[in-house]
């Protein structure tokens, strides 16, 4: 009842002012009627929302429930009965506000017109708000019960601090000093790197290290107690900085806790999505107990290594107190490394989960993780230190607009903002400003039409770009692009937002054409700030992906100033050498460094380009030949001489003066001192690697003496070795020769060794006379295969399964009647590993769950690229470049290198590898020894009658 009196309230201020107002209206009388209008608008939604349950894309089972379980029912049947007086209430008041806004827009006709049709449509407006309390009361009436439990759940109008949500009862467990939530909370620093498979293989090589130092601490425990800290020292900053690293991932952004439907319909589907949902749930609990209990071990070890020195110093301690305080140390590092074991199962669990709940449902998956996303946007505020709590009772209520908006579609009062509508800002907001019609510019004339205001260019406004927005994520084997480096030296490069980006955004949300929205912000900027090139030389798809483009629109996308695509960089840098040549990429850099300002610009405009697209280019430039020097897949032995050209072009007095061009100087200097090679900047902590298992003692190795487990190794080790050596360019220069293994390359090496070794196991096997011989060394090789595929060395796995399955050796039956059913068992799994059916998907899909370190089969890699090669022109529409053939080529590319990062941990041992080059030397590359394989094999066994294969049976049983 109250509030429906506020209702009432604010009719009556409206139609006495239009009362009061008299026949002429003046510019503050129009505002006055809008902010009085926005006041009814207000207290209608107060109403409205007080009596309504939560609607929107926010679920129902998030909200907090009362103890009642017929709460929920009750209120659902409320909203049935108050479906059609709700409708009323909203069709009144907008026609209310339509008339307000007929009144602004069309002030010449009679005064005495409009106001009386406000004065009617705000009646009306009263008449309905009534009704609508009337029929509440009637159905409060008719079901006494849902009064009490209204009350149970109050909702609140008025935002207040409150402590009951924080803490582990979210996902997350909260926000506090380096604990950053995992991406679930919003916070003032979001963890920056996404939970993948490559990230907890990083996590684990560092644990490694770290488990033998706490073993190292509980060795040395006894001794001394200087040098019991000094090792407690260097164990808590590891521990510290290991931490970080697991506080910075986001896992929010990978694995989805909330499972919201996207769609009807296929419930066993969803039920199976929910029954991951639940799993993903226990798993971050899991996670968060594990961190926590991290940060409470190491806590309790560094102060039990500190109060051991001190007692050292003043205390003389029995023997049974050091062995107390042994025993506790120990006690700790083994909870240390056993909760490190569980953080990084944990984290590989859950890369396991997100994969497959994203296989499970993909709709249900991305709703989810955008839902997730979005409100971490909506509620990434800024909270007034002075607010103070106050009593349930005392509280009134606040509108939930903003928590129901669509994500990034907010507005700003005319205070905040200076008078003009802005996207994407940050910061609190109050909903009353909805109708935006306070925030409208106006002259003194009131017979001039109205006319948004779009906000004037500021450097603190990064966010107004209607788009993608750009991301720094990691663009070259997970570290962060140097392109996008110094940012905050180049400064922002936000522009204006058009009406039309802006409206299509709101209707269509993330679904809108992305292409079309950057063609649309491109004509809505000034022209001065407009990208150089002409739209016909570049196609963009709608994706907002580069289709094609000449080689100078390309350049200037690469250093465009609007925003950085990390993608179409990461691309573009991998794939120049198949479009263009070093020194043409190097020129036209050069020549976008130098870019001239336009002609018949004023003071104003000569500053804006300046600041907001020459200085960005220029850094993105210098970060582009930045890239060049750092990433060692860029530039080849060859290419060294374009260093002495960078280093010409970045000492010119007017470059240098900026930081990231002296930078370039000094690792252009350490790159040329060091070799003809560029920087490598990874860093990886390997695990320990395991104990060799040595061969037989003998004069002379043969192939039994070497255990399966240690062959496999020593070949994995070879392949592992060659694999690291393939280069960006020998694949793209491989798919695109007629006649590819002409040149040799390091990819000609690995298929060279893999020739070897199919034909090392097929004369291994003929060599012997005796089937049972014969059967011992195929058992030998199916066993070396499987451990190789558990080892993820697919490659070796490949050569050792082509070796058996060449025609001379599968048509042995003597032989594979004497294999028994495990050993059969294992080949058949490795034969379904890499099987060609369905472009090889068991493969593909083996490849998609593991973790480095692997070795794939390059055949796979190679066919997928011959086709990109063959399947598109290199150029379409003239002479644009086939951008999009680059970037299917550098995924593949990517994926590649993805195994490179991270080698083996195992020991070599010379003995084995010595034989094993010594066997591999016997065959030459290029040749063809099926012949003499096939003739050996009929030696060995000779084609048989059926009457000759029984009688040679019922012999070798026994019974002849």
């Amino acid at each position: 009842m109250e509030l429906a009196q506020h209702v009432r309230d604010a009719v009556a201020l409206v139609t006495d002012y239009l009362q009061a107002a008299g026949p002429s209206r003046r510019p503050e009388q129009a505002k006055e009627i809008d902010s009085r209008v926005l006041g009814v608008v207000a207290a209608v939604r107060n109403l409205l929302y007080c009596t309504a349950t939560p609607t929107g894309h926010i679920p129902s089972h998030l909200y907090p429930r009362g103890s009642d379980s017929r709460s929920s029912s009750s209120a659902q049947g409320l909203q049935a009965h108050l479906k059609a007086a709700q409708r009323k209430v909203a069709g009144t008041l907008s026609k209310l506000v339509l008339s307000a806004l007929a009144l602004q827009y069309d002030p010449v006709q009679s005064i005495n017109d409009k106001p009386n049709r406000m004065e009617s449509d705000a009646r009306e407006l009263e008449r309905s708000v009534a009704a609508f309390v009337l029929e509440v009361q009637r159905f409060q009436q008719e079901h006494p019960s849902s009064g009490a439990q209204q009350n149970n759940n109050v909702k609140r109008l008025r935002g207040v601090f409150v402590s009951e949500n924080i803490g582990l009862a979210l996902p997350g467990a909260g926000v506090t000093a380096s604990w950053k939530g995992f991406g679930y909370l919003p916070t003032d620093y979001h963890p920056s790197r996404t939970l993948r498979s490559d990230l907890v293989a990083e996590l684990k090589a560092a644990v490694g290290p770290l488990s033998n130092k706490l073993h190292e601490l509980v060795a040395v425990s006894h001794d001394s107690a200087d040098l019991l800290q000094a090792e407690g020292q260097g164990i808590t900053a590891y521990l510290s900085s290991l931490l970080a690293v697991i506080n910075d991932i986001n896992v929010a952004q990978h694995v989805d806790i909330d499972g919201l439907r996207a769609e009807s319909g296929a419930t066993a589907i969803y039920m199976q999505y929910m029954q991951s949902v639940e799993k993903a749930r226990h798993l971050l609990r899991t996670l968060e107990l594990a961190t926590q209990t991290l940060y409470d071990d190491s806590a309790s070890l560094f102060l039990t290594i500190q109060q051991s020195h001190v007692q050292e110093q003043y205390y003389d301690l029995s023997f049974v107190d050091r062995s107390v305080q042994h025993d506790h140390i120990d006690a700790l590092a083994e909870a240390i490394s056993s909760n490190l074991r569980v953080v990084t199962d944990v984290l590989e669990g859950m890369v396991a989960v997100g994969h497959d709940q994203a296989d499970i449902g993909q709709a249900t998956y991305s709703t989810s993780i955008q839902w997730r996303q979005s409100r971490l946007s909506i509620l990434d505020g800024a909270v007034d230190p002075f607010m103070q709590p106050r009593q349930p009772e005392q509280e009134d209520v606040v509108d939930m607009e903003l928590a129901f908006a669509r994500p990034g579609m907010r507005t700003m009062t005319s205070m905040e903002t200076g008078g003009s509508s802005t996207l994407y800002q940050n910061g609190s907001q109050y909903s009353e400003t909805s109708l935006g019609m306070s925030d409208r510019s106006r002259s003194e004339d009131p017979n001039e039409p109205v006319t948004p205001t779009w906000p004037s260019q500021d450097t603190s406004d990064a966010g107004t770009f209607i788009g993608a927005p750009s991301s720094n994520d990691d663009l070259l084997d997970g570290q962060s692009s140097p392109l996008l480096d110094d940012f905050d030296e180049a400064g922002p490069s936000s522009v204006k937002s058009p009406p039309r980006a802006a409206k299509l955004m709101k209707l269509l949300g993330s679904d809108a054409p992305q292409h079309y929205l950057a063609k649309l912000n491109a004509d809505a900027k000034p022209w001065y700030l407009r990208p150089n090139y002409d739209q016909s030389e570049i196609l963009i798809d709608p994706d907002g992906g580069v289709r094609a483009g000449t080689t100078t629109a390309l350049v200037e996308r690469l250093t465009a100033h609007e925003h950085g695509d990390p993608t179409f960089i990461k691309n573009f840098l991998m794939t120049f050498k198949s479009f263009m040549t070093l020194d043409e990429l190097f020129n036209l850099l050069v020549n976008r460094y130098w870019i001239k300002p336009p002609e018949n610009l004023n003071p104003t405009e000569l500053e804006e380009w300046t600041k907001l697209k020459q200085h960005v280019i220029r850094m993105r430039v210098l970060n582009t030949f930045k890239a060049m020097v750092t990433d060692d897949d860029l530039l080849e032995k060859e290419d060294m001489w374009i260093l002495d050209r960078m280093k010409d072009f970045a000492s010119n007095p007017e470059v240098v003066s900026f930081a990231a061009a002296k930078q370039i100087i000094i690792l252009i200097e350490r790159a040329q001192k060091g070799g003809d090679g560029p920087i490598k900047t990874t860093n990886t902590l390997p695990n320990a690697p395991p104990a060799p298992i040595l061969p037989k003692s003998s004069k002379k190795l043969k192939l039994l003496d070497i255990d399966p487990v240690e062959l496999s190794r020593q070949l994995t080790l070879m392949e592992a070795t060659l694999y690291k050596k393939i280069r960006p360019m020998e694949c793209l220069q491989r798919s695109r020769e007629a006649k590819p293994g002409k040149t040799p390359d390091n990819i000609t090496s690995i298929i060279q060794l893999s020739n070897r070794i199919a034909n090392w196991v097929a004369d291994t096997i003929l060599e012997r006379e005796d089937s049972r011989k014969r059967a011992t060394i195929v058992k030998h090789f199916i066993s070396v295969a499987d451990r190789c595929r558990g080892m993820q060395n697919f490659s070796t796995m490949v050569a050792i399964i082509s070796g058996l399955n060449t025609p001379p050796i599968r048509r042995l039956k003597r032989t594979w009647e004497q294999v028994n059913a495990r050993f059969m068992t294992q080949l058949g799994t490795c034969e379904a590993t890499i099987d060609t059916n369905k472009n090889f998907n068991n493969y593909r899909s083996t490849l998609a769950r593991i973790t480095p370190p692997c070795v794939p089969f390059i055949g796979v890699y190679l066919t997928t690229l011959t086709f990109i090669n063959d399947g598109a022109e290199d150029k379409i529409s003239g002479q644009m470049v086939n951008f999009r053939k680059r970037q299917k080529a550098a995924e593949v590319i990517q994926d590649i290198k993805r195994w490179q990062a991270i080698p083996y941990s195992y020991q070599t041992v010379a003995t084995v590898l010595a034989y094993l080059e010594e066997s591999f030397n016997k065959y030459g590359d290029g040749v063809d020894y099926g012949d003499q394989f096939w003739n050996t094999s009929l030696q060995r066994e000779p084609r048989e009658r059926e009457d000759e294969k029984m009688a040679r049976l019922l012999q070798e049983s026994g019974f002849l």
